[in-house]
């Protein structure tokens, strides 16, 4: 046989071994994953340094966005839940409030964030653009025009007094948020994230797997009191969803002036639990490389 054919069946043969075994790869990943999620739901296999080391693996990170500082400094809540997500070896990223912008919005579910805690503004609009979350991006009806126009962003506004700044809507999160999330855990911090499902049915068509957030106006004070106990709850003590919601509920009770409880979206999916969330990203993450291979 010619030397040349014999070099050309030979990369045939490499590229062929080369597909294979990222096949091989891919689907042995996939079983073993599938398996231990069928056969242990909430991960109690895993031990706590062994959930730790998952995590410390760079598996999860998470995001605290703090636009609400801009109103309210020194609650000390943003600190409280860096060293506790920190301390369980999570990696953490903080953004301030004029990190907060349209454009970060939209590059959200870019970032590969498996935990994003949002305190920030949360308000209702209008029968048409119903619940945005603000950013700290001052208001210039100049500015996206055509966002404006398409009812993907507009003018918001906490109080009489407050500064008017821009803020994105449901529908922007999902014709103009880039990317997934990737089962990512969703807590809102401020209010009305619950009122209806709008805004909480918009994560979940991105990709993320729950939200937690507020039934109707909440103060301040009192959302940073019940984060705080939420978080404990389902960080420290690893509870589920569901328990960490109720132990909140149990703690702090409902908003005092207007009654507006924390709870969660969708109601199937309050058993999740902080170690068993790590399996759901592994698994998306996986499924992405070998998808990745499979088309390099």
């Amino acid at each position: 046989m010619p030397a040349k054919r014999r070099d050309r069946n030979k990369a045939k043969r490499k590229r062929g071994l080369r597909w294979l075994d990222v096949v091989g790869y891919g689907a042995s990943v996939l079983l073993l994953l599938t398996v231990a999620y069928l056969a242990f739901p909430s991960l109690q296999f895993m031990s706590g340094n062994s959930a730790t080391s998952f995590i410390s693996s760079g598996v999860l990170r998470a995001a605290v966005i703090d636009q609400l500082s801009s109103v309210q400094e020194g609650s000390g809540l943003v600190h409280e839940v860096y060293t506790m997500l920190t301390n369980r070896g999570i990696s953490t990223d903080v953004y301030l409030p004029n990190d907060i912008t349209v454009s970060f919005y939209a590059r959200l579910a870019t970032m590969g964030y498996g935990l994003i805690i949002l305190r920030v503004h949360t308000g209702l609009g209008n029968s048409q653009a119903p619940i945005g979350l603000f950013t700290n991006e001052p208001y210039d009806q100049n500015k996206y025009v055509l966002e404006q126009a398409s009812l993907l962003v507009g003018a918001a506004q906490a109080t009489p007094d407050g500064p008017v700044v821009f803020a994105v809507t449901p529908k922007f999160m999902q014709e103009s948020m880039q990317g997934r999330f990737a089962n990512t855990i969703i807590i809102l911090g401020g209010c009305y994230g619950l009122e209806g499902s709008d805004l909480a049915q918009a994560f979940i068509s991105k990709g993320a797997r729950v939200v937690v957030g507020w039934t109707g106006l909440v103060d301040l004070n009192h959302t940073d009191e019940a984060l705080s106990v939420f978080l404990q709850s389902f960080i420290q003590q690893n509870m589920t969803i569901q328990g960490a919601v109720q132990a909140t509920m149990q703690a702090v009770g409902p908003d005092p002036t207007y009654q507006s409880i924390l709870s969660y979206y969708p109601t199937d999916q309050g058993s999740i639990s902080l170690q068993s969330n790590i399996l759901n990203v592994v698994l998306v993450a996986e499924v992405t490389k070998i998808q990745y291979a499979l088309r390099s």
